[in-house]
């Protein structure tokens, strides 16, 4: 071809910029991720993103709920608008609570893997939710509503939240978010 009209490949395209596009979108892609791996490393922000049981050493959230302190007790409603104490509800047993919340993908793996590994209930385990009704129980343990406040003075905002509480109301386990792990170390330490 003659002039200033670049080669045009058999399908109409000027040969080679359609590489060229998608190299540089790729280098793009990688490169945002190798910058967000390594900004999260930096601000100390792995342990968010990965789901881990949450030791007394490195339990970030400044919650009311401490492994090896007492449970902060709070009303929950067990129906209509029925609050009672949870020491109450738990009734001075080893407990294991679970903070869910409806579209929290999660938490129903909470609930199917509580109905996997203890299909007959063994576990003395209740969920604590702002709408239980809405939320699909695969299992048969209770759900309890309790309000928006209470979470909000608790400082629990991620889902599941599961605490282990021993006998005598000490908190003994808190993990935020769940894995198969998670369910493992759970099923083992009760």
């Amino acid at each position: 071809m003659t002039g200033n009209h670049p080669e045009k490949s058999k399908g109409g395209r000027t040969s080679g910029s359609f590489a060229i596009k998608a190299l540089t979108l790729f280098l793009v892609i990688v490169g945002g991720l190798v910058t967000g791996a390594f900004v999260t490393d930096k601000l100390g922000l792995t342990d968010l993103l990965l789901t881990r049981p949450v030791s007394a050493e490195n339990f970030r959230n400044e919650s009311l709920i401490k492994v090896d302190e007492r449970c902060p007790d709070f009303d929950v409603i067990i129906a209509d608008d029925d609050r009672r104490p949870l020491a109450q509800v738990l009734r001075g047993r080893e407990t294991l609570i679970a903070f869910l919340s409806n579209g929290c993908d999660p938490c129903h793996r909470f609930l199917d893997y509580l109905k996997r590994d203890d299909p007959e209930n063994k576990l003395n385990v209740i969920g604590l939710s702002l709408d239980p009704e809405a939320l699909y129980n695969s299992t048969n343990i209770p759900l309890y509503e309790v309000d928006g406040e209470t979470l909000t003075q608790l400082d629990v905002f991620a889902f599941p939240t599961i605490v282990k509480i021993d006998a005598e109301g000490r908190v003994v386990y808190v993990s935020s978010g769940f894995s198969s792990r998670t369910g493992r170390q759970i099923l083992g330490s009760l």
